[in-house]
């Protein structure tokens, strides 16, 4: 799922797109986004990258046997996705915003270790941003990481919260002082 959004976010492919549409937006991106002479050609990295994220694309005459096969369809998604990657880098700087990765399932932690954060994308470009419940126990590989950098952060003052909900409601007229201690109580400092 984390890898699904990341990449629908990439390709602006909303969760409602029409799927014949999501598939023709994914190939559409992967042409925009590859350069000229990689292995294989932009629609079969676009097919291989979208049936590992949810994107059957039924017809395709690349990945009709990897069908079957998920470890295969897993090792070339991931061989596509370092490639996408790399040239996505050789043009510009890349940045990954992640939310909530304390939901992240292991097929996405396997993901992102191996494609994201390899040693060479952190050293070429790459830059991932994420944030965590304070709880969240990460994967030792992410702590292993020489770029892993955490930040932990504090709950807001209840001056600051009740000072934030204001500005959030200030076309709001009329709201009752009660309210908004109560807003300010149950947030417990988190400004979501």
């Amino acid at each position: 799922s984390l890898i699904r959004h990341m990449w629908f976010d990439l390709f602006q492919i909303a969760e409602d797109t029409p799927l014949g549409d999501a598939e023709r937006m994914c190939e559409e991106s992967f042409l925009a986004l590859r350069t000229p002479g990689s292995p294989c050609s932009h629609e079969e990295a676009a097919h291989i990258l979208g049936l590992l994220v949810g994107l059957p694309f039924k017809d395709s005459p690349y990945i009709g046997a990897m069908r079957q096969d998920p470890a295969q369809v897993r090792g070339r998604a991931f061989v596509v996705s370092r490639e996408l990657l790399a040239d996505l880098r050789a043009s510009h700087p890349v940045i990954f915003l992640l939310e909530d990765l304390q939901w992240a399932d292991s097929a996405s932690w396997d993901y992102l270790l191996e494609v994201a954060l390899d040693r060479s994308a952190c050293e070429h470009g790459l830059l991932a941003i994420a944030t965590a419940r304070p709880d969240w126990n990460p994967p030792q590989a992410l702590l292993e990481h020489p770029a892993f950098e955490p930040i932990n952060l504090s709950s807001l003052p209840e001056s600051a919260s009740h000072e934030l909900i204001l500005d959030l409601l200030q076309r709001v007229k009329g709201v009752p002082a009660d309210l908004l201690d109560r807003i300010v109580e149950r947030s417990e400092g988190v400004p979501y």
